[in-house]
């Protein structure tokens, strides 16, 4: 559906550190331009990550050396 798809692509693009202030608008603009299996491979990823915090934990350290 189109809210699950919308959801996918926002979490995603929060799990990379996309700013809140731009987030919806980086969202809005992804969801209608992204493919089919690129949305599947987004959301696998963030299945993995869910079930592996401790990658997500290190992902979210090394990011912040980068992202301020």
């Amino acid at each position: 559906s189109l809210l699950e798809r919308h959801k996918t692509i926002e979490k995603f693009l929060k799990v990379l550190g996309v700013k809140d202030s731009v987030l919806l608008e980086e969202t809005e603009k992804t969801e209608h331009t992204i493919s089919k299996e690129t949305l599947k491979c987004m959301s696998v990823l963030l299945e993995f990550l869910e079930t592996n915090p401790d990658l997500c934990n290190l992902y979210d350290s090394y990011k912040e050396r980068y992202i301020k």
